[in-house]
């Protein structure tokens, strides 16, 4: 599961902005927000750069070679709830067989994590904080910085375990990000270093069971609710492993479950494909990932019913929508592959 890398990382790198070089809670993300990330793979390490005001960072060189939208919910409309009753707000990633929530409290001073529900084919999974991790500690800005104690279990199928741990946030460089997205000012850096140790219920010598993670992310006051590059890197009994991803702010978000109100068939298409919808189809589009449109066809006949070309369209994936007479509209996703 590709998330699942990323997943303790996801706890670190929710989704937050500034306004005046100041983070306040009025400004963390709220629902019917979304994401696109793009996930990295490196060959080597990264250089995180070093600390301060007036920094230069260029990571405009990286490849992104797999992406996954974030969606900002209730915490009713996500899987798993009812662990979290106390959860203000929800985070959600959908992949093929799989389902990823995040849940999380925040009030006028904190933002903190409560806990996660992965929902899968493979088996669920459930990581529930004992006590909480704060996020962040509001108000925030250039140099603060904040130390949280947490601990969790974390239980999946027949494996469980629990963890404890200190959180040590602090807001510690400013400068200019560049990113494959493009070049951003204004931009604050948040580091965060979670040192933990794992209890499996057995007596273990260490190092086993102890590691430090540490995120920096770059957010911006201009992109409310974007993190606009974040890198974590994950170390452990000796070993050491980095993950990285990036937002575009401009690009639009879609979710991987196809709607209920569209069929598309055959999906991955090769020359053409057949849709299928609840009402009469006067004409369907189709849209890469950062939302342009790369062609659109009108159906003359006014029928639930159309077959589209993809001759033309490069392999990939891409947001086929179908809209009626009264600009009413359903999407989900295509694939592509001649």
């Amino acid at each position: 599961m590709k998330f699942f890398t990323l997943f303790v990382a996801t706890f670190l790198t929710v989704s937050m902005s500034l306004h005046a070089q100041t983070i306040n809670s009025d400004w963390v993300s709220s629902p019917g927000v979304n994401h696109v990330n793009h996930l990295v793979t490196l060959s080597g390490s990264i250089d995180p750069g070093p600390a301060g005001s007036g920094q230069s960072w260029n990571y405009g060189s990286l490849v992104s070679d797999s992406m996954y939208t974030e969606f900002v919910v209730p915490p009713a409309n996500a899987a798993g709830n009812s662990n979290f009753p106390t959860a203000t707000v929800a985070f959600v990633s959908n992949e093929d067989v799989s389902s990823y929530n995040a849940f999380y409290t925040v009030d006028a001073n904190v933002w903190a994590s409560i806990g996660a529900y992965v929902a899968s084919t493979d088996g669920n999974i459930l990581v529930n904080y004992t006590n909480p991790m704060d996020m962040l500690h509001f108000p925030a800005s250039l140099n603060s910085t904040f130390t949280d104690n947490y601990a969790m279990t974390f239980t999946a199928g027949p494996l469980s375990y629990s963890r404890t741990g200190t959180n040590v946030t602090v807001m510690d460089a400013s400068g200019t990000l560049n990113t494959p997205a493009g070049t951003f000012s204004n931009v604050l850096r948040m580091m965060s270093v979670q040192s933990y140790v794992d209890n499996f219920g057995i007596p273990l010598p260490p190092p086993a069971g102890e590691g430090t993670t540490t995120v920096y992310n770059w957010i911006s006051p201009d992109y409310p609710g974007v993190i606009l590059l974040s890198i974590t890197i994950n170390e452990s009994e000796g070993a050491s492993n980095t993950s990285v991803f990036y937002v575009n702010p401009t690009e639009v978000g879609f979710d991987q479950i196809a709607s209920s109100t569209i069929g598309i068939y055959p999906n991955p298409a090769n020359d053409q494909v057949r849709v299928t919808a609840d009402m009469n189809i006067t004409r369907v589009e189709v849209m890469d990932l950062s939302g342009r449109m790369v062609t659109t066809q009108s159906i003359s006949s006014n029928q639930s019913q159309a077959l589209v070309s993809t001759s033309a369209l490069n392999n990939g994936v891409y947001i086929l929508r179908a809209v009626n007479s009264n600009g009413n509209s359903t999407s989900t996703r295509l694939v592509v592959a001649h």
